[in-house]
């Protein structure tokens, strides 16, 4: 992966040992409802957006500035995403879908 500073790092250095929501080719503060970006926020779980490097500088630009911006420049990290494992939990909608009950961040009471 390429940050934003040129250098070639690893996802996992750049993202840390905490949670993180990570997407392909899209910011996640386009897809999640203002109180789960908020829960995320206080649980100090990172924003990544992952694509291709080509668009990076693109994407550094106009993305929010809480979203960690980070260029495929080997294709390897896109492979993950089409070839991951069953078990890894995924979704995929529209921008324009609402995001379902059952997918938004609460709070334990």
């Amino acid at each position: 992966m390429t940050s934003k500073d040129g250098s070639n790092i690893l996802v996992d250095d750049e993202i840390g040992n905490w949670w993180s929501v990570l997407l392909w080719g899209n910011s996640p503060t386009d897809f999640l409802p203002a109180e789960s970006l908020a829960q995320l926020k206080l649980m100090g779980a990172g924003l990544v957006c992952l694509l291709p490097e080509t668009r990076r500088t693109w994407a550094e630009e106009n993305m929010d500035s809480d979203v960690l911006v980070l260029g495929d420049h080997t294709g390897q990290i896109k492979k993950w995403f089409d070839d991951r494992p069953p078990r890894w939990w995924s979704s995929a909608r529209t921008n324009s879908s609402p995001v379902p009950a059952s997918c938004r961040i609460h709070r334990p009471p």
